[in-house]
């Protein structure tokens, strides 16, 4: 197999990326487990066939993502909650201030943030995110998508309105609160309504 460096000769990244992408692959796929330290720098140097400066710049790029850590001298290790196994991401497709946007979404990011605690994992919130062209927050979605940096996605509302490109990824875990798809089948959760009529009534019947 060729060094990575030779593979992104088409344009297709640069060599920092694709050592850095072949590094992320082996802690996903659980070759290197969380905790576990990596190769020295100069195994992997002469494993993926590149100097020093890209390897610098790769291992710059998966610190950045979560993925990794340097613990001084003492080598370079994959973190503890790896993003893949414990980050998730909260999709908003409108942003607070919009007409559209409710108290609901508001109780929702907000308890996001105690879940984060309990659960000991991370939610990320991302707003305004819309299946349209030069959507900012969806290309940066796609892109930490991309790179593994999340272990599923949690779609608020209409799934279809804010990333096909998510719905169509079937190795992606993912829900929908709220929201159902036309067009993909996914998991969804969604309110008892009912129940609030029913305890509006019994209150109402207790006076």
């Amino acid at each position: 197999m060729r060094p990575p460096h030779q593979r992104t000769r088409n344009g297709h990244g640069t060599p920092s990326t694709a050592v850095a992408s072949a590094i992320r692959k082996r802690i996903v796929e659980g070759e290197f487990v969380p905790g576990s330290q990596l190769p020295t720098w100069d195994e992997m140097g002469a494993e993926y066939g590149v100097g020093r400066n890209t390897l610098v710049r790769a291992i710059e790029q998966l610190k950045q993502q979560r993925f990794i850590y340097a613990a001084s001298t003492r080598g370079t290790y994959v973190v503890d909650r790896p993003p893949h196994l414990f980050n998730y991401v909260l999709l908003f497709h409108d942003k607070p201030g919009h007409e559209e946007w409710s108290q609901f979404f508001w109780a929702l990011a907000n308890q996001s943030v105690e879940i984060q605690e309990q659960r000991n994992c991370r939610i990320t919130a991302r707003y305004g995110v819309q299946n349209e062209r030069d959507n900012d927050p969806h290309e940066r979605l796609l892109r930490e998508v991309a790179t593994d940096q999340y272990a599923g996605v949690i779609f608020v509302g209409n799934p279809d309105r804010i990333s096909t490109q998510c719905l169509m990824m079937s190795s992606l875990p993912k829900v929908a609160i709220c929201g159902r798809s036309d067009r993909f089948q996914l998991p969804d959760v969604d309110i008892d309504r009912s129940s609030f009529v029913r305890k509006a009534v019994d209150f109402l019947a207790a006076r």
